[in-house]
Parts: structure tokens; sequence; C-alpha cells
């Protein structure tokens, strides 16, 4: 069973958004492009989803171009949990006035986001520019070889395909496709 996902978006009085993903594998490292621009108006939405018994402490490393770690943070995803944010809401910017001690994200960053986690969970990542979007590779480092866990009877465990999700306001949609490719009949 191969099952991707199309993510829309549309506005009133303007056109619509879209793109699509294949449904990612359990991973407990990866990393991924960030450019993050006021000025432009760019930002990278990431979505994680722990689907494990246990909690996931998932640490989140954001590298400067030439490598040098610029700040890193940990967040802790709950049981059967999803974590939504932008990369300016994980790492956001002092308020005006606020000159607080360590590294902040600027305003114009190019750069790396890596993250471990010690629960093997899902993650997509989507790249915005304004309202306009589309997907961002995530390339795994570490690809767990644990299948889903089985959640409540016929819901998890081998086989099985976790799709996360990433909302941001009203207008969102989510499309499901599942397309059988092999010759007998599931």
């Amino acid at each position: 069973l191969v099952v991707t996902e199309t993510f829309g978006l549309r506005k009133i009085g303007t056109t619509a958004t879209q793109a699509g993903v294949v449904a990612p594998p359990l991973i407990t490292s990866a990393f991924m492009f960030v450019d993050v621009s006021d000025r432009l108006l760019k930002n990278l939405g990431v979505s994680i989803v722990n689907p494990n018994a246990a909690s996931a402490d998932v640490t989140i490393t954001l590298r400067r171009t030439d490598g040098t770690v610029l700040a890193t943070k940990v967040i802790v995803i709950p049981t059967r949990r999803q974590f939504v944010a932008f990369v300016t809401e994980i790492f956001p910017r002092p308020a005006p006035g606020d000159f607080g001690s360590g590294p902040q994200l600027p305003a114009e960053f190019r750069g790396t986001l890596a993250f471990t986690s010690t629960q093997a969970v899902s993650a997509i990542a989507l790249r915005f520019r304004g309202e306009s979007f589309s997907t961002m590779p995530l390339i795994p480092v570490t690809v767990s070889n644990q299948s889903f866990p089985v959640i409540a009877s016929g819901v998890g465990g081998a086989g099985a395909v976790l799709a996360p999700q990433f909302a941001a306001g009203g207008g969102w949609a989510t499309e499901l496709i599942l397309t059988n490719a092999g010759p007998n009949t599931i």
C-alpha cells in the first residue's frame, strides 16, 4: 500500500496552493535545509508525530551554513501526540529592546535544522513563502526498523502508515491517496 497526502490551502478571493508528500517512515534522526526571511516572508513549518506509548524527547538543532550551532531546543512530544510549529516559533526572536542571553534566530537565516529523538517518530516539513508553500525534503539520518506500535485492535502494527498533518488556520484541507501497488487485494 502506498500512501500519499496532499495539503491544500484556499483563501477567499485567491487561488489555492497545494503540495503533496509521501507518508514518511519512522525515524530517530533527520535534517533539512532552512531558509527564513522576514523580508521575503519565508519560513519552515515542521510537523513531528509520536505514535509511541511513551513520550519522545526531540532535540532540535539549528546550524548555520558553516556548520556551527546557532541554537538547540528539546521538545517533549507526549504519547500519541503531534508537535507542529514554524522554525521562527521554535527559535523565537527577542522582543524589541530585549537583549537576552544566547544566540537568536536572525531575521534572514539559511542553514540546517537537525533533530534526534528518543523514540521513533514520523516527520514532514513545509517551506512557506507568504501563503504559498511546498514540501521540503527531510533527509533521514537514522530510519527506525521498528514497526508502528499497535494502538488498538486493527490500528497500527506492521504495515501501518502514519501521515503527519500540518494546518495553520482556516481554509486548509488534506487529501489522503491510498494506492494498491501490488497484485493482491488489500
